[in-house]
């Protein structure tokens, strides 16, 4: 009888692709089977919650840029507006000075 918890150390020193190949290709010693596939299940699990959190990351990430690029945006639209109004003034004030 083998020790699982001794059987999962082992799987965890071997990793996931060698436990798959030697799943594959029958070589994984009698008796660990019934331990190396719940392993492989609960490691394809937090893989896929890892890739979550990951995609919820850049979301949020992609989020934020696009609060800051409409930022720039309307800062932009803002600046252009005062550049204009400041070169009318100026043309105002040489077309017609004051006396």
């Amino acid at each position: 009888m083998v020790d699982d918890n001794q059987v999962a150390s082992r799987l965890e020193e071997l990793g996931e692709s060698q436990v798959r190949l030697l799943i594959s290709s029958g070589g994984l010693p009698s008796g660990w089977q019934r331990v190396a596939l719940p392993w492989l299940a609960a490691k394809e699990q937090q893989q896929r919650d890892r890739n979550e959190a990951s995609q919820a990351e850049q979301n949020r990430t992609a989020r934020s840029a696009k609060k800051a690029a409409w930022i720039a945006a309307i800062a932009a639209i803002a600046a252009v507006i005062m550049a204009t109004v400041s070169t009318l003034m100026a043309w105002i004030s040489w077309r017609w000075p004051h006396g």
